[in-house]
Protein backbone atom coordinates (compact mmCIF):
# COMPACT_ATOMS: atom_id res chain seq x y z
CA UNK A 1 0.00 0.00 0.00
CA UNK A 2 3.16 2.37 0.71
CA UNK A 3 4.76 1.63 -2.73
CA UNK A 4 1.02 2.66 -4.20
CA UNK A 5 0.84 6.14 -2.30
CA UNK A 6 4.48 6.62 -2.74
CA UNK A 7 4.13 5.84 -6.46
CA UNK A 8 1.05 8.29 -6.95
CA UNK A 9 3.01 11.23 -5.12
CA UNK A 10 5.68 10.26 -7.56
CA UNK A 11 3.36 10.58 -10.39
CA UNK A 12 2.38 13.64 -9.47
CA UNK A 13 5.59 15.53 -9.04
CA UNK A 14 6.51 14.16 -12.54
CA UNK A 15 2.98 16.13 -13.84
CA UNK A 16 2.98 19.08 -11.88
CA UNK A 17 7.04 19.79 -13.41
CA UNK A 18 6.54 19.17 -17.13
CA UNK A 19 2.49 20.29 -17.98
CA UNK A 20 0.80 23.04 -18.54
CA UNK A 21 -1.60 23.81 -15.23
CA UNK A 22 -4.93 22.21 -17.17
CA UNK A 23 -2.97 19.29 -17.32
CA UNK A 24 -1.85 19.60 -14.28
CA UNK A 25 -4.63 19.72 -12.70
CA UNK A 26 -6.07 16.98 -14.19
CA UNK A 27 -2.76 14.89 -12.89
CA UNK A 28 -2.94 15.77 -9.68
CA UNK A 29 -7.03 14.86 -9.50
CA UNK A 30 -5.45 11.77 -10.75
CA UNK A 31 -3.01 10.70 -8.15
CA UNK A 32 -5.41 11.78 -4.96
CA UNK A 33 -8.27 9.48 -6.56
CA UNK A 34 -5.30 6.44 -6.23
CA UNK A 35 -4.66 7.66 -2.74
CA UNK A 36 -7.90 7.59 -1.84
CA UNK A 37 -8.70 3.84 -3.40
CA UNK A 38 -5.48 2.76 -1.69
CA UNK A 39 -6.63 4.79 1.80
CA UNK A 40 -10.17 3.13 1.71
CA UNK A 41 -9.25 -0.48 1.04
CA UNK A 42 -10.57 -0.58 -2.41
CA UNK A 43 -11.18 -4.39 -3.01
CA UNK A 44 -9.36 -4.18 -6.65
CA UNK A 45 -6.43 -2.88 -5.54
CA UNK A 46 -6.21 -4.49 -2.02
CA UNK A 47 -8.10 -7.90 -1.87
CA UNK A 48 -6.55 -10.00 -4.40
CA UNK A 49 -2.99 -8.97 -4.03
CA UNK A 50 -0.64 -12.51 -3.80
CA UNK A 51 2.74 -12.31 -2.35
CA UNK A 52 5.04 -15.39 -4.27
CA UNK A 53 6.27 -18.25 -2.01
CA UNK A 54 9.94 -18.52 -1.77
CA UNK A 55 9.95 -21.88 -2.61
CA UNK A 56 7.78 -21.06 -6.08
CA UNK A 57 4.86 -23.49 -5.46
CA UNK A 58 1.95 -20.55 -5.24
CA UNK A 59 1.51 -17.49 -3.37
CA UNK A 60 -0.24 -16.44 -0.06
CA UNK A 61 -2.87 -13.76 -0.42
CA UNK A 62 -1.49 -10.46 0.70
CA UNK A 63 -4.45 -9.44 2.98
CA UNK A 64 -5.35 -11.38 6.11
CA UNK A 65 -8.09 -11.96 8.37
CA UNK A 66 -7.54 -11.48 12.04
CA UNK A 67 -8.66 -13.98 14.87
CA UNK A 68 -8.11 -12.09 18.06
CA UNK A 69 -11.71 -12.37 19.06
CA UNK A 70 -12.23 -13.05 22.13
CA UNK A 71 -15.29 -15.23 21.87
CA UNK A 72 -15.42 -18.63 20.71
CA UNK A 73 -18.90 -18.56 19.51
CA UNK A 74 -17.85 -15.45 17.85
CA UNK A 75 -14.19 -16.41 16.63
CA UNK A 76 -15.98 -19.64 14.69
CA UNK A 77 -18.44 -17.65 12.98
CA UNK A 78 -16.47 -14.98 12.05
CA UNK A 79 -13.91 -17.46 10.70
CA UNK A 80 -16.66 -19.21 8.48
CA UNK A 81 -17.92 -15.92 7.24
CA UNK A 82 -14.66 -14.63 6.20
CA UNK A 83 -14.09 -17.85 4.23
CA UNK A 84 -17.21 -17.41 2.84
CA UNK A 85 -16.59 -13.61 1.49
CA UNK A 86 -13.27 -14.83 -0.04
CA UNK A 87 -10.78 -14.28 2.80
CA UNK A 88 -7.77 -17.56 2.61
CA UNK A 89 -5.30 -16.30 4.53
CA UNK A 90 -5.65 -15.97 8.78
CA UNK A 91 -3.87 -14.55 11.09
CA UNK A 92 -3.62 -16.28 14.01
CA UNK A 93 -1.65 -16.84 17.56
CA UNK A 94 -1.09 -19.02 20.27
CA UNK A 95 -1.92 -16.55 22.19
CA UNK A 96 -5.42 -15.85 21.14
CA UNK A 97 -6.39 -19.02 22.43
CA UNK A 98 -9.10 -19.69 19.93
CA UNK A 99 -6.94 -22.51 18.09
CA UNK A 100 -9.99 -24.77 18.44
CA UNK A 101 -12.76 -22.23 17.24
CA UNK A 102 -10.89 -21.53 14.28
CA UNK A 103 -10.03 -24.66 13.13
CA UNK A 104 -13.70 -25.96 13.84
CA UNK A 105 -15.07 -23.31 11.63
CA UNK A 106 -12.22 -24.32 8.82
CA UNK A 107 -13.27 -27.56 9.05
CA UNK A 108 -17.31 -27.14 8.77
CA UNK A 109 -16.34 -25.02 5.68
CA UNK A 110 -14.01 -27.56 3.93
CA UNK A 111 -16.40 -30.30 4.65
CA UNK A 112 -19.33 -28.47 3.02
CA UNK A 113 -16.89 -29.20 -0.15
CA UNK A 114 -17.11 -24.98 -1.38
CA UNK A 115 -13.42 -24.56 -0.04
CA UNK A 116 -10.47 -26.83 -0.65
CA UNK A 117 -7.66 -26.88 2.92
CA UNK A 118 -4.89 -26.28 -0.17
CA UNK A 119 -6.41 -22.98 -0.79
CA UNK A 120 -6.49 -21.68 2.79
CA UNK A 121 -2.96 -19.61 4.71
CA UNK A 122 -2.59 -19.93 7.90
CA UNK A 123 0.07 -18.27 9.81
CA UNK A 124 0.78 -17.58 13.35
CA UNK A 125 2.65 -16.59 15.87
CA UNK A 126 4.57 -18.30 19.43
CA UNK A 127 6.00 -16.86 22.29
CA UNK A 128 10.00 -17.59 21.91
CA UNK A 129 9.96 -20.16 24.71
CA UNK A 130 6.72 -22.14 22.84
CA UNK A 131 8.59 -22.68 19.54
CA UNK A 132 10.42 -26.46 20.48
CA UNK A 133 9.01 -29.28 18.52
CA UNK A 134 6.96 -30.56 20.89
CA UNK A 135 5.42 -27.51 21.91
CA UNK A 136 4.16 -26.66 18.45
CA UNK A 137 2.70 -30.32 17.98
Amino acid sequence: MLAAVTGAVEMRRKCEGKLRWTERRRCATTARSRTEEYKHGNPDTLRYNRIPLADGSGAIPALGFGTLIPDPLATKQATKTALKVGFRHFDCAERYRNEQAVGDAMQEVIKAGTIQRKDIFVTTKLWNNHSSRAATQ
